[in-house]
């Protein structure tokens, strides 16, 4: 019984120090989707994939990077569904791509993007399913 105590405090403060770590607000999911980014200065954009996508952002498969601090106009193809969002680029990793985060996206979007992500959580471990589930009640009535 008291090996079961120190194991649980054990795990606490693992799951705990793991958050202090970890700065993204929400769980990324290794998911591929189609992408174009078009930043908000130019007429034409680049197609590619995504990489890891959460509630507040992407990342974006790309040899030449986009710099810092473009705001882009984004539209993403989630199987049978679009959704079009402004963000910015946060990251640029040369011949690697870009991450970005969303600055504006609707709440319908933002509801289809969170169904698409729901559907991968729910292959998710407990603990991790749980911490998603969290994320969403807590931003449910804010833009991403």
């Amino acid at each position: 019984m008291k090996e079961d105590g120190i194991a649980s405090v054990h795990s606490e403060v693992t799951m705990a120090t793991a958050r202090l770590y970890e700065r993204r607000r929400y769980p990324r999911f290794n998911l591929s989707f189609p992408a174009e980014l078009i930043p908000l200065q130019q007429q034409y954009g680049i197609k590619g994939e995504t990489n890891d996508v959460s509630l507040s952002g992407f990342y974006f498969r790309t040899m030449l990077p986009l710099a810092v601090g473009t705001e882009l106009q984004v539209r993403l193809a989630l199987a049978d569904e679009f959704i079009t969002c402004k963000a910015v680029v946060r990251t640029a990793d040369p011949g690697v791509g870009n991450g970005c985060e969303f600055l504006e996206i609707s709440d319908a979007d933002k509801e289809i993007l969170a169904r698409k992500l729901a559907k991968c959580a729910e292959q998710l471990a407990p603990v991790e399913q749980a911490s998603f589930s969290l994320a969403l009640t807590q931003t449910s009535r804010t833009v991403i």
